[in-house]
């Protein structure tokens, strides 16, 4: 091979170097130190990727910046409660290998590590601190803590106590389940109808559900029916089910329905047999759970064999939802109440204080707070989380999500972020302070 024309690593080297230096030269070097501190870091990385960096643990550091120097020094030492003799031996650290971090005197010790933020109690082994960062900025996460507490707050001062959760908890319907046990071509396959929303998933994995909120009855019965009708068709049950937190657990209890179904029925058989039990109580008890679709739309089998049968299914679904839904609606006098409560109650966040008016959005109340053109959305949602799991912390749990309109946002409010405790609040809220001044600060 002809090595005449090759790229060598210093020919690389050189180039990237002389197209820094010239972009300095036609833009100036103060107009860019921005992009002059991106350019350095992604040069050491070049460096080290071929062996020409030093690569040795942290590398060369220096540690003689004070984080009380810098503008924002002071505010976060006040905040993550660095005691006042302390202060000036807290220091900023920056390394040869890119590594940065801060040194406080006592406690944890911090640092962003090939881009991972991390802590350590002795500077020698340290642990990730990614789980504990927030979705967006602390800044604007703050906000929307403080947003979605401060209305809790007020609520449940101004109403009766539990009374406001009452509201949104009664609006979780019960759910309307389908199953497909997957005998005809692939994985077992669920569909399930809660508070105005489908869901539908495969196998025994609830977490990737596929979420249809504006899906109507007639559509989703096809979706399902396109899955459980191929090949030689799956047995299919239905059930419905009470209102429950949504939990991994919840979501994949019980074992398969056609389980839990012949099992039950065993038990069952055999108690009307000997007399244990009446045929009435045969008759609610065999209702009550998991059942075969030929009990909702006869047949001759547990399978949905042709269209006629699949559309039978929808017209007895559209029933079932219809009731479901009606059983949670609010009355008329429910949403004066609600709405005599909320109108004109203010509450701060952030820099700003909103003002709540209330709304109906498809039967459901929905909490506008407004500042000029800042608006938050407080809306019912049935499929909220309750935990985060990593670390494993319950969340203040309301059937509500948070949004807002807030321009030019990469990430919207999140849920496992805005609803934690108000015990957990200030550990996370400091941690990402301290991850965002490493940042910030680092070259």
């Amino acid at each position: 091979m002809n090595s005449r024309g090759a790229m060598t690593v210093p020919k690389l080297v050189a180039i990237i170097l002389a197209i820094v230096v010239l972009v300095m030269l036609v833009f100036g070097v103060t107009h860019l130190k921005p992009l002059y501190n991106r350019v350095g870091d992604m040069f050491d990385s070049v460096l080290y990727f071929f062996g020409m960096g030093d690569d040795g643990g942290r590398g060369e550091c220096s540690n003689d910046i004070k984080v009380s120097s810098y503008d924002d020094g002071g505010t976060l030492l006040d905040i993550v409660g660095v005691p006042k003799d302390e202060r000036e031996s807290a220091f900023f650290i920056i390394c040869d290998d890119g590594t940065c971090g801060v040194d406080f005197s006592s406690g944890e010790d911090y640092q962003i590590k090939d881009g991972r933020f991390e802590s350590s109690w002795d500077g020698e082994v340290w642990g990730s601190k990614e789980d504990y960062l927030f979705w967006r900025n602390a800044k604007d996460t703050k906000e929307d803590w403080e947003v979605y507490n401060g209305v809790l707050d007020l609520m449940e001062k101004e109403l009766e106590k539990g009374e406001f959760k009452k509201i949104y908890d009664e609006r979780v319907t019960k759910s309307f389940w389908l199953y497909g046990n997957g005998e005809g071509v692939g994985d077992a396959y669920y569909a399930y109808w809660e508070s105005g929303v489908w869901y539908f998933y495969s196998g025994s994995n609830p977490i990737d559900r596929e979420t249809q909120p504006m899906m109507s009855i007639e559509q989703a019965i096809s979706k399902f029916y396109e899955v459980v009708g191929k090949g030689n068709d799956d047995e299919v049950y239905y059930v419905e089910k009470l209102p429950v937190l949504k939990t991994i657990e919840y979501l994949s209890a019980g074992g398969t329905p056609e389980n839990i179904f012949d099992e039950n029925k065993k038990v069952l058989d055999r108690q009307l047999k000997s007399g244990e039990i009446t045929q009435e109580q045969y008759d609610e008890e065999i209702n009550s759970g998991w059942k075969p679709i030929n009990f909702l739309i006869g047949g001759k089998n547990y399978e949905l064999d042709n269209t006629d049968e699949r559309d039978r299914l929808a017209i007895e679904v559209e029933k079932i939802v219809k009731r479901l839904a009606e059983e949670a609606k609010m009355t008329e006098e429910e949403i004066s109440n609600l709405r005599a409560v909320v109108n004109g109650g203010e509450v701060p966040a952030g820099d700003f204080i909103y003002t709540m008016n209330l709304e109906m959005a498809k039967g459901y109340p929905k909490i506008v707070l407004t500042n000029g053109t800042r608006e938050y959305y407080l809306e019912f949602d049935n499929d909220v989380k309750t935990l985060r799991e990593s670390p494993e912390v319950h969340l203040r749990h309301y059937p509500l999500e948070l949004t807002d309109n807030k321009p030019n946002q990469a990430f919207k409010p999140r849920e496992i972020d805005y609803k934690l405790p108000k015990n957990e609040w200030d550990k996370f809220y400091k941690l990402n302070l301290i991850e965002d001044f490493i940042r910030t600060k680092c070259r």
